[in-house]
């Protein structure tokens, strides 16, 4: 499980579906440009910090701990949560 911590912008709400009177919002995301930033990775029964680099849209993510070493994540399934930079997220084990 990958949490990455990301800005969502309120000021640029977009009409993502419309169905008679409902209208449907969503919010963008600012998942690309440098600085990045902050990421919790769990794997393997452990919690590695560090932070996520993508710094155009085309190029893919990349997480790397405090050093500077990428954290290589596991063959098979990845689930990615993207939350707010002022999310708490709680770990239970």
């Amino acid at each position: 499980v990958i949490v990455v911590y990301v800005n969502y912008t309120e000021d640029h709400r977009y009409l993502e579906e419309e169905y008679g009177t409902l209208k449907l919002f969503g919010w963008q995301i600012q998942l690309w440009g440098d600085p990045g930033g902050n990421v919790k990775i769990f794997r393997d029964g452990q919690e590695f910090d560090g932070k996520w680099s993508r710094p155009t849209r085309p190029d893919t993510l990349s997480f790397k701990d405090a050093k500077g070493q990428p954290i290589p994540l596991k063959p098979g399934n990845t689930w990615v949560e993207l939350v707010r930079l002022d999310a708490n997220v709680t770990v239970k084990p």
